[in-house]
C-alpha cells in the first residue's frame, strides 16, 4: 500500500447490523476496525488487483459514506 504507520491508536470495533449473505450461501459478519493514525511516512499506492484507488481526503471533503463510514466519522468528530 505504500504506507510505513507510526502512531496508531484503535478507537472501535464496528460492526454491520446483522449477518450477511452472499450469492453462494455462505453467512459471515464483516467488521470494521476504527483507527486513528497520527503518524506516517509514505505515499498511498493503489496495488491494481484488490485496491483501485488510495488517497488522502480532508474531512469536508469525504466521499459518500456506507452506514459504517458515517458511524466512524460520528465516532472521529
Amino acid at each position: 500500500m505504500g504506507l510505513s504507520l507510526g502512531k496508531v491508536e484503535l478507537l472501535e470495533l464496528l460492526s454491520p447490523a446483522g449477518l450477511a449473505q452472499v450469492a453462494n450461501g455462505d453467512e459471515f459478519y464483516a467488521y470494521t476496525a476504527l483507527f486513528r493514525v497520527t503518524e506516517w511516512s509514505g505515499t498511498p499506492v493503489p496495488d491494481g488487483v484488490e485496491i483501485a484507488e488510495a488517497r488522502f481526503f480532508s474531512w469536508n471533503d469525504l466521499p459518500p459514506l456506507n452506514r459504517l463510514g458515517r458511524k466512524a466519522q460520528q465516532w472521529l468528530a
